[in-house]
């Protein structure tokens, strides 16, 4: 199965080069200059700031590893390893599309009816994981 890769704008096309390149880059907001991968004009917080007096909320949701079929299909020809997956996630796995889902039903629900400018990780603890290698890695599980 192959997707279509996105299209190439002026805004994301030093993104794309550099990843033809072999580097990775990141694109800045032009408001705060956060940091963003992939390549967006303004972030979250800054359109929040900007429309919230019009009543419109903006939020982003971060999935992690993320079992799509695009994904099983590359486990299943041994291109991706399930447990180098799953070893970088605090929870041990990887996340689920209807688990995406749901974050996003939430934040366009009115029970996030005050959530706005809010970037929320569905990421299984990925984002928490990296800095426990430095130190042994993350515990067992604790019984």
């Amino acid at each position: 199965m192959s997707f279509p890769l996105p299209e190439e704008t002026p805004l994301s096309q030093p993104y794309w080069h550099a990843l033809r390149q072999g580097r990775l880059t990141f694109q800045r907001c032009r408001k705060c200059r956060h940091a963003w991968l992939p390549p967006r004009a303004e972030c979250p917080e800054c359109l929040a700031a900007e429309w919230g007096r019009s009543g419109v909320r903006v939020n982003a949701v971060s999935p992690g590893y993320t079992l799509t079929p695009a994904l099983q299909s590359a486990i299943d020809k041994g291109q991706r390893d399930v447990s180098l997956l799953n070893e970088n996630s605090a929870l041990g796995r990887m996340v689920s599309t209807e688990e995406v889902a749901r974050a996003v039903c939430f934040l366009a629900s009115e029970d996030a009816s005050a959530i706005t400018g809010a970037n929320l990780p569905v990421d299984c603890g990925w984002l928490v994981t990296p800095s426990w290698h430095t130190y042994g890695g993350l515990r067992p599980a604790r019984r």
